[in-house]
């Protein structure tokens, strides 16, 4: 009986006969079925990666509404399209958001983004216009904006709790929330650290409506954001709203007429604005 021959290449060891592999599969095509296999698994790793690239964008699109969305036409350069809050994310920085966010409607958000690193998150939906906001972005040092999406029959949305919501929130430069409005309607809403360290805010939405508050940390409020501290109704025992000392001097500054008028608004709120 004939002994078959094994033959092997001298460099690798390889054996090169007898090949049993599907490299000995020759397909029409001239090519072996080896790199014809490969061919097709590369082609179908590339539609999945496509596919699932089109439902990530859906997703976030879906996520965002009115605060971003994929927008490769408006981005800064090919690597950011995804956009949220007016900040642009590369694929990969998009998708980490989206696995960290909440993207449920909540009406309970103590401490979901305590210590987050993270630029921004997905918006936070509010589904009636009450939420327990204690700590929710406490020690969010990373966090530079954030947008609060509130019920469509309301414009308020009611804080029963806001112990420390944005507290140590070093970054922070903006809340929005569109048409709506934070309100502390409630006497036991501590409002003392609600803002404490938040040295960057530019742009917030917020006023108590029986007691006063203090944001004496963020030197650089816009004009409407101290505006919307004045509450529609005048508070029955009177409140005391506790601001920068560069703040202050705008509201104090009797040529800075949009800003000196608040006082007068204020006053008939029984507000006063204070300094420290």
């Amino acid at each position: 009986m004939a002994k078959i021959q094994e033959l092997y290449d001298r460099a690798s060891g390889e054996t090169i006969y007898p090949v049993s592999t599907t490299r000995a599969v020759i397909c029409p095509n001239g090519s072996d079925l080896e790199t014809r296999l490969t061919s097709e698994k590369q082609s179908i790793e590339s539609r999945l990666e496509k596919a699932k690239f089109a439902l990530f964008v859906d997703l976030w699109n879906e996520a965002w509404g009115e605060y971003g969305g994929y927008d490769p036409d408006n981005a800064p350069d090919p690597e950011h399209p995804f956009m949220g809050n007016r900040l642009w994310f590369t694929y990969d920085e998009a998708v980490e958001i989206y696995q960290r966010s909440y993207t449920q409607n909540l009406w309970s958000l103590e401490r979901v983004y305590k210590g987050c690193r993270l630029p921004t998150v997905l918006p936070l939906r509010v589904p009636t216009h009450e939420l327990k906001g204690t700590g929710v972005f406490e020690s969010a040092v990373g966090v530079t904006r954030i947008s609060i999406i509130g019920p469509p029959y309301d414009t308020t949305i009611n804080l029963s709790e806001a112990s420390s919501m944005f507290a140590n929130c070093t970054s922070l430069e903006e809340v929005v929330c569109s048409t709506h409005i934070l309100r502390a309607a409630y006497h036991n809403v501590p409002t003392t650290n609600i803002f404490y360290n938040c040295f960057k805010l530019k742009e917030i939405r917020f006023y108590c409506e029986k007691v006063g508050f203090d944001i004496h940390w963020s030197p650089l409020l816009s004009l409407a954001s101290v505006q919307s501290f004045i509450p529609p109704k005048a508070v029955p025992d009177g409140a005391t709203i506790t601001v920068h000392p560069d703040v202050y001097a705008k509201l104090t500054d009797e040529t800075n007429t949009e800003w000196h008028a608040l006082l007068a608004l204020a006053a008939e709120k029984n507000i006063t604005f204070a300094t420290n």
